[in-house]
């Protein structure tokens, strides 16, 4: 999965009315598709907009 693939799946499934909470923790290193930490999180933050609005 992306991190596009899952917030997609979050705005899809989630009832937006309620105040909730969602944790993200990557379950093993992502070098393969991000530089560094701050680049994932750049990365996310920017999704999180897009995606979500």
């Amino acid at each position: 999965e992306t991190l596009e693939n899952i917030l997609d799946y979050f705005k899809k499934n989630m009832d937006f009315s309620k105040e909730q909470t969602v944790l993200f923790s990557p379950a093993t290193s992502s070098f393969c598709q991000f530089k560094n930490f701050e680049h994932r999180g750049n990365v996310f933050k920017e999704l999180t907009v897009k995606v979500l609005g």
